[in-house]
């Protein structure tokens, strides 16, 4: 669907709900009551995860995530007063650690 860039690493892979049952004192069962459905696809991301679009470790995700979308702006912007000042902003995200 494209509607957002995932940053990150694939995630765990639970894609259906469900609820948790107790059987007896000492035993329980899960019971998945749906399925999510990608509608571009048909498939879901049970036991798979889902993959981002920009794989980068947990630690650096969010820095990645916010240069990725300095970036863009950088890109797409047609002022030349923007883009020196979104320059100078992802010069200063590039130097933390």
């Amino acid at each position: 669907m494209k509607r957002a860039t995932i940053v990150g690493e694939i995630s765990a892979g639970g894609a259906n709900p469900g609820r948790e049952f107790r059987v007896n004192e000492h035993f329980m069962i899960f019971v998945p009551l749906g399925r999510a459905i990608n509608p571009t696809t048909g498939t879901n991301w049970e036991g798979t995860g889902v993959k981002p679009d920009i794989p980068t470790p947990f630690a650096q995700a969010l820095k990645t995530a916010h240069l990725a979308a300095l970036r863009k702006l950088l890109e797409t912007s047609t002022s030349e007063r923007k883009k020196e000042q979104l320059k100078s902003v992802i010069d200063e995200v590039e130097k933390q650690p």
